[in-house]
C-alpha cells in the first residue's frame, strides 16, 4: 500500500498532539466519573479515557467530562483502557483523536463499535477480540494490519455516508446503507442464551427479535437507550441498539387452609418452593374431626415454574357421639355411634308407676322420630300420659270367671246379662239367686269379686205333672160335654 506525502504529513501532526497531550497529563491520580470512566486531565485542559470500571454491555464512551476544574474535551483512550472488559458494544465519539495500544484488546464479548470520527490508532488495539462482527463508520478509515492481530478476520461495514474500511488481512462486508441495522445485545442472560448479533432490516418496520431471545421463565426488557420498547417499536432509519435485559421470572406460590392464606411469596423460576414451616388445622365440625394430610399438589424438592396455589389437605374421622335414653331418670340404653348413624330405639317400651288412682300410659321418646340419624349428642327422654287407674271387675259361678271388666273408678258396674247355672246333684237341683254383693246401679270402688249365689230346690221326677195331665182332659170333656147339651136344650 503507497502512502501519500499528505498522509505522511497528517500523520506525524497526530502523533505530535497525542505525545503533547499524553506528556502534559496530570501526573496524579486517575479521577472516575459516575458512569465509571477513569481519566486523567492535561495541562491544556482535555481529558484521556484511562480505564473503565462499569459494567455496561453498550458503553458510549462520552466526549466531554465535567467535574470541579471545568469541562473538558475527551480526546484519546489511552492504552489497555478496555483491557479484558465484558462490553458488547462500544460508541466512540467525534472528540477521539487518538486510541491507544491494545485500548480494546481481548474483549471477548466485543461485537459492535460505532467510530464516529477517524482517530490514530496504535497497535493490536482489537488484538484478540475475536467476536467483533460490525463496525459502523461515519467517514472512511484505513487500518494498519494488526489491529485486530489474533481476532476477527471477516468484519460487516455500515455507514450511511458510504464511508469504508480498509485493512489488509481482512474480509470486509459493506452493508446496504439504504437499509436499516438493529444490534441485539443480552444482558443477564440465562447460560446457552447467545443472540447477540445484527439484523439488516427496512426503516420503518416493527422491531423483530431473534427466534431463540424468549426463554421459558425469564422476563425479558428490551430498551432503545433510555427508553423501554416492545414489538411494536418501530426501527428508524441508520442504526438502533437493543438491550435484552433477562431477569428470571417470579411466580405467586400460595399455600391457602380454605380461604385462609397459610404463606404468599414470590419464587423465582427454578427456585425451590418451601412449605409453611407449620402444618394448618381444621376446626371439627358436627360431622368429622380433620387431621392434616398435606398439600394438594405439592411434593418436596419442587420447583417454581408457574404461579401456583396449594391447598391443605385433610383426613376426615366421622365424630362419635352418645346417644341416649332415659325413662324416670334412669338410662334405658346408651349408644356411643359416629355421625349420621341410624338410631335405633330400646325393643322394649318403659314404664311407670301408678300414682294413687293415675296410671301411666308410654306414648314415646321426646324429640325421636323413625329413622332419624346421629348429628350430636343427644338424650331421648320417655314420654307418659296419665289415665285414670282401671279396676277389674270380675263376676265368678262356681270357680270360673264368667265376666271381667276393667272400669275407672265410680264407674256403674253392669252385671251380665246371662244368669249362670249350676247343673243339679244328688238329685238337687240349683236356682240362680243373683251375686253375692252385687246391687243394681252399683259403681266401682275398687278391684271387685262378685260370686254367684244358688239356691238348692228338690229334684222334679215327672210324677205329679201326669195328674195334671189327666185333670186338665177330665175338665175339657166336661167342658164339651156341657156344651152339647146346652145346644140340644136351645
Amino acid at each position: 500500500m503507497t502512502i501519500s506525502i499528505r498522509q505522511l504529513t497528517l500523520f506525524a501532526v497526530v502523533i505530535l498532539a497525542v505525545s503533547t497531550v499524553v506528556l502534559t497529563a496530570d501526573a496524579s491520580d486517575a479521577e472516575i466519573t459516575e458512569d465509571g470512566f477513569e481519566y486523567q486531565v492535561a495541562d491544556n485542559g482535555s481529558a484521556i479515557i484511562e480505564g473503565y470500571t462499569g459494567n455496561e454491555v453498550a458503553v458510549v464512551i462520552p466526549s466531554t467530562i465535567s467535574d470541579e476544574s471545568g469541562t473538558h474535551k475527551v480526546v484519546g483512550i489511552d492504552n489497555s483502557a478496555f483491557y479484558g472488559k465484558t462490553m458488547v458494544e462500544i460508541v466512540i465519539p467525534d472528540s477521539i483523536e487518538f486510541i491507544g495500544d491494545s485500548a480494546f484488546a481481548n474483549c471477548p464479548n466485543l461485537m459492535f463499535v460505532t467510530l464516529q470520527s477517524t482517530p490514530m490508532f496504535g497497535h493490536n488495539v482489537f488484538m484478540l477480540s475475536s467476536n467483533l462482527i460490525l463496525m459502523e463508520l461515519s467517514r472512511s478509515i484505513t487500518l494498519q494490519d494488526n489491529i485486530f492481530n489474533y481476532g476477527s478476520s471477516n468484519i460487516s461495514v455500515y455507514s450511511l455516508s458510504g464511508a469504508t474500511l480498509d485493512c489488509p488481512g481482512v474480509q470486509i462486508e459493506i452493508l446496504d446503507s439504504t437499509k436499516s441495522i438493529v444490534k441485539y445485545i443480552t444482558t443477564n442472560e440465562p447460560d446457552g442464551v447467545d443472540v447477540n448479533s445484527f439484523s439488516v432490516v427496512e426503516a420503518g418496520s416493527n422491531l423483530q427479535l431473534p427466534s431463540d431471545a424468549i426463554v421459558p421463565g425469564y422476563d425479558l426488557v428490551l430498551t432503545v437507550g433510555d427508553q423501554t420498547v416492545d414489538g411494536e417499536y418501530k426501527v428508524s432509519q441508520g442504526s438502533t441498539t437493543v438491550v435484552l435485559e433477562y431477569s428470571l421470572h417470579e411466580y405467586n406460590v400460595v399455600f391457602k387452609n380454605g380461604d385462609t392464606v397459610v404463606q404468599e411469596s414470590k419464587v423465582k423460576h427454578g427456585d425451590v418452593i418451601t412449605a409453611p414451616s407449620t402444618n394448618p388445622t381444621k376446626d371439627p365440625d358436627e360431622k368429622n374431626t380433620y387431621t392434616f394430610a398435606g398439600w394438594e399438589g405439592f411434593t418436596e424438592g419442587m420447583t417454581a415454574t408457574q404461579d401456583m396455589v396449594f391447598n391443605a389437605k385433610f383426613t376426615e374421622t366421622p365424630r362419635v357421639y352418645t346417644v341416649e335414653f332415659v325413662s324416670e331418670g334412669v338410662t334405658i340404653q346408651s349408644q356411643d355411634l359416629t355421625y349420621g348413624a341410624t338410631i335405633v330405639p330400646p325393643t322394649e317400651n318403659p314404664t311407670k308407676p301408678s300414682e294413687g288412682s293415675t296410671d301411666y300410659r308410654f306414648v314415646g321418646w321426646d324429640g325421636f322420630t323413625e329413622g332419624m340419624t346421629v348429628t350430636g349428642d343427644i338424650t331421648f327422654t320417655a314420654k307418659f300420659d296419665p289415665v285414670d287407674h282401671l279396676y277389674t271387675i270380675t263376676f265368678v259361678s262356681d270357680g270360673e270367671e264368667v265376666s271381667v271388666l276393667h272400669l275407672e273408678y265410680g264407674a256403674e258396674i253392669v252385671a251380665p246379662v246371662e244368669d249362670p247355672v249350676k247343673d243339679s246333684v244328688d238329685g238337687v237341683d240349683y236356682v240362680f239367686a243373683g251375686w253375692d254383693g252385687y246391687s243394681d246401679n252399683m259403681t266401682v270402688t275398687g278391684d271387685m269379686t262378685f260370686e254367684a249365689i244358688f239356691e238348692e230346690v228338690p229334684h222334679d221326677d215327672g210324677g205329679d205333672n201326669v195328674w195334671l195331665y189327666v185333670s186338665a182332659v177330665i175338665i175339657v170333656i166336661l167342658v164339651v160335654l156341657a156344651v152339647l147339651v146346652l145346644r140340644k136344650h136351645l
